[in-house]
């Protein structure tokens, strides 16, 4: 799992979203009748073309459809409360994991994220672009732990190493912003 893991992965804010939150109030008034026919979600605009179908199971239903133009086709599982009511997640056809959100996948689909292997822009950041900069900072508080120790030889060895990071990390900084003008001309 290196620094560049994430490096190709698509970035969670960037990718349209589907939640269940949206679908909550029908899905709770679907379960608290136990249904047995299908449901159209007429009722909610622009998620005309979905429908859900109870299973055998009466804890779970079986949601397909599209929205937008894109596919769904996933279960949704209600999970009930120790005091009431029922939480409702999708749950991946993929993974198997009970998820509150899908994403649309480049196959035009919504999926988990972590079948489409999603990361956020955080993890992203973190582990590639600004590696060099967190690393000195982290040399920095070193330092400072050094130097109340009394450690003053220590100190300024982690205080060099950090300057150059801090000039390898503006260096290639610039140079990408160079080449993103560059592109741009």
């Amino acid at each position: 799992m290196g620094r560049h893991k994430y490096s190709r992965n698509p970035i969670i804010e960037d990718l349209e979203s589907f939640s269940i939150e949206i679908l909550s109030p029908i899905l709770k008034l679907y379960f608290d009748q136990h249904s047995l026919f299908n449901q159209n979600l007429d009722a909610l605009p622009g998620y005309n073309n979905i429908k859900i179908t109870m299973t055998s199971d009466s804890s779970i239903a079986y949601l397909h459809g599209t929205h937008n133009g894109h596919s769904i086709y996933t279960y949704v599982e209600a999970v009930q409360c120790p005091f009431g009511n029922y939480r409702f997640y999708f749950v991946c056809r993929f993974t198997g994991y009970r998820v509150t959100t899908l994403y649309l996948a480049p196959s035009n689909e919504y999926l988990s994220r972590y079948t489409i292997h999603a990361v956020y822009r955080t993890q992203r950041e973190h582990n590639g672009q600004f590696f060099l900069i967190n690393r000195a900072r982290d040399l920095r508080n070193q330092a400072i732990k050094y130097q109340k120790k009394g450690r003053i030889k220590k100190m300024k060895i982690c205080n060099q190493i950090s300057d150059k990071l801090e000039v390898e990390f503006y260096r290639t900084k610039i140079s990408y912003f160079e080449n993103s003008l560059n592109q741009l001309k």
